[in-house]
């Protein structure tokens, strides 16, 4: 029985058999967001997410899975993600000897998708009941009915991120994450709400000498109490996030033309646009989300209890979870070293300037290895390399402005620019992602790209539908 057959016997959404229109994707699109923001608020029962203090450290899992730990969203889309890193590997290193630039490789890989999928909504689900059992703090006896629940979350996403590809448009990976990302934006800028000491939520005016979780409402509390040091950490939190965004933007609006004509007809064609981050957002999620899911490997290895650390294998955990050592230490984001060097920010116990700076380097290197190696992978997997758009221009009739018409020698212009482009790519989204922690910026590490990227990859395919489809309101704004 080959892949295909199996993958049938999982449950997945039928593609329309018809073409919808613009109206018709945006309706579905937005139905099946509101209901996976059903899954996110819906608490897993026979848990109590917000009792441990682990529940901190799961935040940039919870960003860029698009899951929300102690909800039917607790996997969100990560056994989507982690089967999806294991298939392109799989393809770009020839293990698996497919071409999924051709109808048929494309099948079996999705079908291989589909099945890994399925299987680590499974086996991460047993991972978060009895591994990481401490960040849902479950009721000794419900052990089976919160795993039902995780699972049952589990299809519930794979199913609405699948029916997103098939009547909506675009990634259903991406706009999951997106959306997730949108969610926490908000919440960082306006929320009114704070976190007491039993770990629930509340207003902060009724929570003595708290503030909101909200940066904005937070700067006007601090102007208020006469606190300047609360008032300068979010107004650094809130610039950064708005400069860093201008800049992804900048970045992707800037493209390097390469001159291509119509052989058919003398003179005639357009430039090829490539964009300085010319990388795929799914690659910087799929680069991401391995480093996220290695720390909370990490996390969960520290059992050892050492004084009032926590330690293990990889190394060791503060009482606030903060990573002060080992491998765990060198691998985890900076956090806002920007406010622990003007002493906003109190650092952990055992962690000076020095260490951080060091680390932050260290934690850079690494951090733009993984982007780059993913970038790679997506650019020779998703036919965004030379020899691939080389045969597709070639195809069409195609050639370089100057030079004779031939597939060679496109290619060989086309090779000037993507692999540098490719590189670039992972070792900048690397800078900002850094940037972004040092700055303790509101949309941290990858997720302030992927935000940016997929808004305008969502602008510009608005854009290229029909215009009579689009509604007045849509079709103003965008012109």
């Amino acid at each position: 029985m080959d892949i295909e057959s199996i993958a049938k016997y999982f449950p997945s959404v039928e593609k329309f058999k018809v073409g919808l229109s613009f109206r018709e994707k945006l309706k579905w699109v937005l139905i099946l967001l509101v209901t996976y923001f059903f899954l996110y608020e819906i608490p897993l029962i026979g848990t109590n997410p917000y009792s441990s203090p682990q529940f901190a450290l799961t935040t940039l899992y919870s960003t860029l899975t698009g899951s929300k730990i102690g909800s039917l969203a607790t996997l969100g889309i990560a056994p989507i993600i982690t089967a999806s890193i294991i298939v392109h590997v799989l393809v770009a290193s020839k293990v698996i000897n497919w071409d999924i630039k051709e109808l048929e490789g494309r099948r079996k890989a999705k079908a291989l998708e589909k099945v890994l999928a399925y299987a680590f909504i499974f086996i991460e689900g047993l991972v978060f009941v009895y591994a990481v059992s401490g960040l849902l703090s479950i009721v000794p006896g419900y052990e089976a009915i919160v795993y039902l629940q995780i699972v049952l979350g589990g299809i519930l996403t794979y199913l609405i991120a699948d029916a997103i590809n098939k009547v909506g448009f675009g990634s259903g990976i991406s706009l999951i994450i997106f959306a997730g990302i949108a969610y926490s934006f908000i919440v960082n800028l306006f929320s009114p709400f704070t976190v007491t000491l039993e770990g629930k939520f509340d207003f902060w005016f009724k929570v003595e000498d708290s503030y909101p979780v909200g940066k904005v409402l937070a700067m006007f509390v601090a102007l208020e109490r006469n606190d300047y040091q609360i008032f300068l950490s979010s107004l650094i939190q809130i610039v950064s996030t708005f400069l860093l965004l201008l800049f992804v933007a900048f970045l992707l609006r800037s493209n390097i033309e390469i001159p291509v004509i119509y052989t058919q007809f003398r003179g005639l064609g357009r430039p090829i646009e490539l964009s300085l981050l010319y990388t795929s957002t799914l690659a910087l999620i799929f680069g991401t989300a391995l480093l996220a899911n290695l720390q909370l490997m990490f996390l969960t290895s520290a059992t050892e209890i050492k004084g009032n650390l926590r330690c293990g294998i990889f190394g060791c955990f503060d009482q606030n979870n903060n990573a002060v050592s080992g491998i765990a230490y060198y691998l985890s984001p900076p956090k806002a070293l920007l406010l622990e060097i003007f002493g906003i920010r109190a650092l952990p116990e055992g962690v000076t300037i020095e260490k951080e700076i060091i680390k932050t380097f260290i934690y850079l290197v690494i951090f733009s290895l993984i982007l780059v190696l993913f970038a790679w992978i997506w650019v020779y997997t998703a036919g965004m390399d030379p020899k691939s758009i080389a045969e597709t221009l070639s195809a069409y009739g195609f050639g370089i402005s100057g030079y004779r018409s031939d597939e060679r020698v496109l290619e060989d212009v086309l090779n000037r620019y993507i692999p540098y482009l490719t590189i670039f790519s992972g070792i900048i989204s690397a800078v900002i992602a850094v940037l972004a922690d040092i700055s303790g910026s509101l949309l941290f590490s990858t997720s302030l790209i992927i935000f940016v990227s997929v808004a305008y990859s969502y602008y510009t395919l608005i854009k290229r539908e029909k215009s009579e489809d689009l509604p007045k309101i849509i079709r103003n704004a965008l012109e």
